[in-house]
């Protein structure tokens, strides 16, 4: 009975500092950000829920939600391994390879051959080939339960065994090469033109994106981590935008970037946008909107028991149609994360995170990335600041 008024009582001070968090965070936004977006948690928690409900009376098997193995074709590993002509991308792909291979080495990961003695030993050159040949199926994999990797009747199967051993020893490598050292900030669409004399100082340059990391104490992502460091070394595998074997590995650096931010409890994450809705490079074809964003929705709900504070700087002004967007982008991984846990409705599944998201029309007459706006969304971070305390929020 005294325990259970003791968690009442947590939970009535939580929920009062979280409602005064709140109030204190809107007048801020109000008086900083005139022209900005605030979707409160519940809005968001309502959105979600709505989302899961879409389909929810067709029955579907638990163990269709876990990924099969899926042998790469021999063509696919002579691109991946440089047997095949070498041409930019697949040049690329085969020397972040051969780093990804020695960042690995030095961590000497290791095999649980306790749960995976069935499968052959997994190896530092097996795991850098599967960050390209995997990577989307072996975050799926983190749905498999950990009481049916343990079990020695192996229910879940081989093929998706497999992924789950690939998941294990990936996440003690790769992990660590993808979390910043400060609080983490994402981006899209900064690019510095080698061709301008003066490109360095645009607006959407990589100096001037950098520069504003620093004054808002945070680090790009890339090439800020040691990931990031690799991947810049190869232009960011800019020849290589529609090859499959990329994607596999934007998603799983993407996720490595997020779950190092989940692990380390960043309380807001800012994401810097300036990318159209239209054209070549368009918004959707960004590893922000693909990647990153959906990252941020599996890490919050799907993991569970994170609630950053989410903030857009969209530099083109468009936050009424960016921001319903990538929410959308934010919840598109959830629904087989929801249908394996079955003790959870919609609701509960929703209420196991609560994160506020702002967007910040920050157009170029009226907003510019400079110490001003750093510190106002200083102000904003610590008016909306709240105390994660573990199992409330």
């Amino acid at each position: 009975m005294m325990w259970n008024l003791l968690v009442f009582y947590v939970y009535v001070v939580a929920s009062m500092r979280v409602e005064q968090s709140d109030m204190e965070a809107d007048k801020a936004q109000e008086e900083m950000f005139p022209h900005s977006d605030k979707m409160t948690p519940e809005k968001i928690q309502e959105e979600l829920v709505d989302f899961l409900k879409e389909g929810l009376w067709i029955w579907i098997e638990e163990d269709q939600f876990f990924p099969k193995y899926q042998a790469p074709s021999k063509k696919t590993l002579d691109y991946i391994e440089g047997k095949s002509r070498k041409d930019p991308c697949q040049q690329q792909v085969g020397g972040l390879l051969v780093e990804l291979t020695k960042a690995c080495e030095q961590a000497k990961p290791w095999d649980d051959r306790n749960y995976f003695g069935s499968l052959p030993l997994k190896t530092c050159v097996d795991s850098a080939k599967d960050v390209f040949l995997h990577g989307k199926d072996i975050i799926a994999a983190m749905r498999v339960p950990s009481k049916l990797v343990q079990s020695k009747w192996n229910p879940v199967g081989r093929e998706t065994l497999r992924l789950v051993q690939s998941l294990y020893f990936m996440k003690q490598w790769v992990v660590g090469l993808a979390t910043t050292e400060k609080a983490a900030i994402l981006w899209a669409g900064f690019w510095t033109d080698p061709d301008a004399p003066k490109g360095h100082l645009e607006r959407s340059s990589k100096e001037n994106l950098l520069k504003f990391a620093r004054l808002t104490e945070s680090q790009t992502v890339h090439p800020s981590t040691k990931l990031g460091q690799m991947i810049e070394k190869f232009d960011e595998l800019d020849q290589c935008r529609d090859h499959p074997v990329v994607a596999n590995f934007w998603s799983f650096a993407s996720f490595s970037f997020v779950l190092g931010m989940r692990q380390k409890h960043q309380g807001t994450v800012i994401a810097l946008v300036n990318k159209d809705l239209t054209g070549k490079w368009r918004l959707d074809q960004s590893v922000l909107s693909q990647h990153e964003i959906p990252t941020l929705g599996i890490a919050a709900w799907a993991l569970g028991w994170w609630s950053p504070q989410i903030i857009l700087l969209d530099l083109k002004g468009t936050c009424s149609k960016t921001s319903p967007i990538l929410r959308k982008r934010m919840f598109s991984d959830l629904k087989p994360w929801f249908r394996v846990q079955k003790h959870f409705t919609p609701e509960e599944f929703a209420y196991r995170s609560r994160p506020t998201w702002t967007c910040i029309d920050c157009i170029e007459k009226s907003c510019s990335l400079s110490s001003v706006l750093a510190k106002n969304l200083k102000k904003l971070q610590e008016a909306r600041r709240i105390d994660f305390t573990a199992g409330v929020f």
